[in-house]
């Protein structure tokens, strides 16, 4: 609900925030995903970098622990983007 309200030249917006669309936007978290406190969202988005090491196994094991963290948070859609420290992720796509 968005009510609008006219003084003098100056509009003035009043909104409903329960209705809003809540978005959360993350990245760069190289491993430190855990130590995040995310508030409940309507879309959870990982703009990429969720690993640090460039060692293959140890690379597969970060990425298959972020997906777990990942697919465990409080949103109703989770988007995730694969950075250029994702190394495992682009070894399956070959």
């Amino acid at each position: 609900t968005l009510n609008v309200f006219k003084f003098k030249n100056c509009n003035i917006f009043k909104m409903n925030l329960e209705n809003l669309m809540k978005v959360g936007i993350i990245s760069d978290t190289h491993g430190y995903h855990n130590e995040l406190r995310l508030p409940p969202v309507d879309i959870l988005f990982h703009a990429g970098d969720f690993t640090s090491s460039d060692h293959i196994e140890l690379n597969k094991k970060e990425t298959l622990e972020f997906l777990n963290w990942f697919s465990n948070q409080d949103a109703n859609h989770k988007i995730f983007i694969a950075g250029n420290h994702e190394f495992y992720l682009e070894e399956l796509s070959k």
